[in-house]
């Protein structure tokens, strides 16, 4: 993510990149503070016009520098091929193409100082590109034209941060096989995808972004959800969003359902967010900004658990999620793969990244060939290579103390009574006290002292 202390210039800009959805189901209403009734398209051509303006008189901190000349943009639409083809009264085009392309130019990467400057004429060109619209929902080729074209871009010129993609539709693709895996590849490969799902409806909180997807969403919105990134936690994202009286779940995605003009201007400012964001000093911003600085850095905990365990997984969550609110942690278990994703991959990487391993022990997790041959080898590697620190949590009764391994660790509850010998306050009691003891670990580590395992 374009960064302050590696200042994005117009030499070497931060890369943005726009993947819209152009099929017959955008001109559906969407409401507008100033017009009822205007298409979801209209909407988007109006959000990017504030946006380009917004950018050509917006300063960078501490400096007389507009952020919109160290920003390069590119912009695809997917579903063209309407009426006017369908009736024979147009040439056939291509489903997805390049909204900034004129006079059939190659690839065309505008900065965003350019763009202001000549926005009359791409206004004109949009519209007259709206006479091919409205097609059909070619949404995986859409990923994987914008996948080919980050990889030329990356290739042949530099910028600066990861490449950020606002990726907007109403998610009612022609098919939904691979678009996931494209997506999770983009995220992979260092893209940041926010995702905008558009409807005239209202399926979900304004303002708000869900750390969890919900049953009752429709399949495009639960689509869209599973294509965006984890919202980067004390980013410029937040800080933005923050600012705009967003609310932002626990383990937030850059997910949002709009449904007014107004809203979706505002989400789509967010790709700006990390160049234009203000100073700590005066205002609501920095003093949002000076709080989070004196929350401390936040550690990666892993939780490591039988599948057959998630209803305590799921309670054992509650409670850290009071760390997790605070900036103490960063929580991840398997619950947070994505379809498509090489998970084998990305457990490595999260087990690597961990301060803490939270082991779930009971009889099922002892008996998982994956967790012994694979997980708890790794998780006592980094132990010893890098510190990690390791904390078995009993859930269930069983054997622990014939597992050699387990049986020289200190268990928790004390006692090595079993959480689901609990019961009502005795067991949140008991889940409260593991998020506070791993607090004190952490606190510990940070400040030096020697943890034994």
């Amino acid at each position: 993510m374009p960064t302050l202390s590696r200042r994005p210039t117009p030499q070497t800009p931060a890369l943005v990149g726009l993947l819209v959805d152009v099929s017959g189901s955008m001109a559906r209403s969407i409401e507008s503070s100033q017009n009822r009734g205007k298409s979801r398209l209209e909407s988007f051509r109006d959000a990017l016009e504030r946006l380009v303006k917004k950018a050509k008189t917006t300063t960078r901190p501490n400096s007389k520098e507009r952020v919109a000349s160290s920003v390069a943009l590119f912009a695809y639409g997917f579903g063209f091929g309407g009426p006017l083809l369908a009736l024979g009264l147009e040439d056939p085009a291509e489903e997805v193409q390049d909204l900034f392309r004129l006079r059939n130019r190659g690839d065309t990467t505008l900065r965003l100082d350019f763009l202001a400057d000549n926005w009359s004429v791409y206004r004109r060109h949009f519209n007259q590109l709206s006479r091919n619209m409205l097609g059909s929902t070619p949404m995986r080729e859409g990923l994987a034209v914008v996948r080919n074209r980050l990889s030329r871009e990356l290739a042949s010129k530099h910028y600066t941060g990861a490449p950020i993609l606002f990726f907007l539709s109403d998610g009612m693709p022609n098919v939904q096989q691979h678009i996931r895996k494209l997506a999770s590849q983009l995220r992979k490969s260092g893209v940041i995808i926010v995702s905008c799902f558009v409807t005239s409806d209202t399926i979900a909180e304004p303002r708000r972004l869900y750390g969890h997807s919900v049953p009752s969403w429709p399949p495009g919105a639960r689509l869209m959800y599973d294509c965006a990134s984890d919202l980067p936690s004390n980013s410029a994202f937040s800080r933005y969003l923050t600012e705009h009286r967003w609310k932002l779940d626990p383990k937030a995605k850059l997910f949002s359902q709009i449904n007014q003009s107004d809203l979706l201007s505002e989400y789509m400012g967010s790709v700006l967010s990390p160049l234009s964001t203000p100073s700590t000093s005066g205002g609501t911003l920095g003093r949002v900004r000076n709080l989070e600085a004196k929350i401390p850095k936040r550690h990666r905990l892993f939780i490591s658990y039988s599948h057959q365990d998630q209803r305590w997984l799921a309670a054992v969550r509650q409670q850290l999620g009071v760390l997790e609110r605070a900036g103490l942690i960063d929580i991840f278990d398997d619950t947070r793969l994505q379809a498509g994703e090489d998970w084998r991959d990305r457990l490595d990487q999260e087990m690597t990244a961990a301060k803490v391993a939270l082991l779930l022990v009971s009889a099922t997790f002892l008996d998982s060939d994956f967790i012994l041959a694979k997980e708890v080898p790794t998780l006592f590697r980094e132990h010893e290579k890098a510190g990690m620190l390791i904390y078995p949590l009993l859930l269930r009764p069983c054997a622990w103390e014939e597992v050699t391994w387990l049986s020289r660790m200190q268990i928790r509850p004390p006692g090595a009574k079993a959480i689901s010998m609990l019961r009502g306050a005795s067991r949140e009691q008991a889940l409260a006290d593991v998020a506070r003891d791993i607090a004190t670990l952490l606190r510990k580590q940070r400040s030096g002292r020697q943890i034994d395992g």
